[in-house]
């Protein structure tokens, strides 16, 4: 005969057996070091090359005085035509104000301190570049601005 154990005794023995743990992780090896090959280095050296040459040719057209920068040259064109501009406008102002001073006066002549001030027609004249404006102004007689930043002179005809 059969010998039966019961179902009870074979669910305590798999309640009584101690639980599995998880392998224990295999050491890590040592990093080897990277050879490089021939064409990481001639990269690695063609890169390095090239760095230098950008900033010296950087360094150099900025700071040469053999030598322009397009860039700064092309700055200093808008500068000057912004301040050119600035003091067409200035003169246009003051050839106006004299034009209606002669109207109001019936005189040919006008100075600077009859055209502006608090209560004149230009109630402030702001220079742009340190030029220097006429002091006095008459009928006809192109007005004439001297100094324009530091070299230039313009004329404007009313």
């Amino acid at each position: 005969m059969h010998c039966h154990r019961p179902l009870i005794h074979h669910a305590l023995l798999r309640m009584e057996a101690p639980p599995k743990l998880p392998p224990a992780p295999s050491p890590v090896p040592p990093r080897q070091s990277r050879r490089f090959s021939r064409l990481d280095i001639l990269f690695l050296s063609l890169g390095i090359v090239c760095a230098v040459v950008v900033v010296s040719v950087a360094y150099f057209s900025r700071t040469s005085p053999l030598t322009s920068n397009p860039l700064t040259d092309a700055f200093e064109k808008v500068k000057t035509a912004s301040q050119d501009k600035a003091v067409l406008n200035n003169a246009r102002q003051l050839a106006a104000a004299a034009d209606q001073h002669y109207l109001e006066t019936s005189t040919p002549f006008a100075s600077r301190s009859q055209l502006i001030g608090l209560t004149n027609y230009i109630k402030s004249l702001n220079t742009i570049a340190g030029e220097t404006y006429p002091v006095h102004f008459t009928h006809g007689v192109t007005i004439t601005i001297t100094g324009i930043g530091g070299a230039r002179t313009m004329t404007y005809v009313p």
